[in-house]
């Protein structure tokens, strides 16, 4: 019985890809919890406190020019009251309108200051939490990234990222593969600058 060649080339083939290859190792795998690094990180612990800080003294302004705005509100219903009293002249009553009509503008400007003063402290704490955010996961990324190729991992999946579905991405993994704390200690050891 005699074989052609093109079969015989299939079933060498077959033979190559269905046994274990000797030069091919075992994956090394590792995971990572980076929501847990990012909280445990001193870095992050800092950014936050000074952000609630500045926060603290932008509401402490905005306080002081509430401050200023119930002053202007108390004096104009004190005005209105004046100007409509019909027992003083009309000379005086016209001096209170007049009175009243400049801290009534005043009271609109600045509520219209408060406002805007507010809105842009609140675009001004956002773009520095995500400049301070950005840079601290750049951080944690470059130290897993270190981390993986020092120790020969093939791959390092973040166990506390979840998919579009909010589902988690990484369903199982053993304790053993979790190297978030290694990370947390060489991150808080100045290891991520």
């Amino acid at each position: 019985m005699r074989t052609s060649p093109f079969f015989t080339a299939c079933v060498a083939l077959v033979f190559v890809y269905a046994c274990p290859q000797p030069a091919r190792a075992q994956l090394k795998v590792a995971t990572v919890n980076l929501t847990k690094v990012f909280d445990s990180y001193n870095k992050s612990k800092d950014a936050s406190q000074r952000l609630r800080e500045a926060e603290k003294k932008a509401q402490d302004e905005i306080n002081a020019r509430a401050e200023s705005l119930n002053a202007v509100q108390d004096l104009i219903r004190k005005l209105d009251v004046e100007r409509k009293n019909t027992s003083v002249s009309d000379e005086a009553r016209a001096e209170k309108e007049r009175l009243y009509s400049e801290k009534v503008a005043e009271a609109r400007n600045l509520e219209r200051e408060i406002a805007d003063f507010r809105d842009t402290r609140r675009r001004q704490f956002e773009q520095q939490a995500m400049r301070m955010r950005n840079g601290i996961v750049e951080e944690i990324i470059k130290a897993v990234n270190d981390r993986a190729r020092a120790d020969g991992y093939d791959f390092v999946f973040d166990i506390s990222g979840r998919n579009m579905n909010a589902l988690p991405t990484v369903i199982f993994s053993k304790a053993s593969y979790d190297i978030s704390d290694e990370i947390i200690g060489y991150l808080n050891k100045g290891g991520g600058n």
